[in-house]
């Protein structure tokens, strides 16, 4: 059985010119297609690279704004507990008026003064008052009773400068010197 091609050019239908051109553009198709493949493979490993460095590109921005996110929260978090500690010592501080007596406590290598009365003394000894500073670069401390030094140390412990363990009513302290400004 002879092919098709021979078939037709024995019955005349085409001719030999006619027979090498289909045979070329079958040719050229055949190697298009072949070429096209290898470009569609060419093209689609450059989109799979393209798509999986766009991907990385998003993962590590999702993981910045995760970060970014746990950053401000955590700013507002202490935000929120400065204005609580500084809310509490306002609400709770003993402030005498004026006081001839000072209690005199060591900050750093500093030493500073709070004036109190004559009975508060005892009480910051026994560790039932605390002093406390809201900013650290102002000296203004304030006297607070212990279970609000308590609830602000648990939030902003930098902000209570004196907190002695307590101490029962009926131990003997020794008795601090209250001095009197000259």
């Amino acid at each position: 059985m002879s092919s098709l091609k021979e078939q037709l050019l024995k019955s005349g239908l085409i001719n030999k010119k006619q027979s090498q051109q289909t045979h070329a553009s079958q040719k050229k198709t055949e190697h298009d297609a072949k070429k096209n493949k290898d470009l569609a493979t060419q093209l689609a490993e450059e989109k799979q690279k393209e798509f999986k460095s766009i991907e990385a590109e998003k993962e590590k921005r999702r993981f910045l704004d995760l970060e970014l996110n746990k950053k401000r929260d955590q700013m507002i978090l202490e935000r929120e507990n400065f204005y609580r500690c500084q809310q509490l010592i306002h609400s709770q501080a003993l402030q005498p008026a004026s006081s001839p007596f000072y209690y005199f406590f060591r900050e750093g290598h500093f030493v500073r003064k709070i004036p109190i009365l004559p009975w508060q003394n005892e009480w910051i000894v026994r560790g039932k008052f605390s002093i406390a500073r809201i900013h650290p670069d102002v000296d203004e401390f304030f006297l607070i009773p212990r279970y609000a030094a308590t609830k602000v140390q648990d939030f902003c412990p930098q902000m209570v400068l004196v907190f002695y363990s307590e101490i029962s009513d009926n131990t003997e302290i020794q008795q601090h010197i209250l001095e009197e400004p000259q």
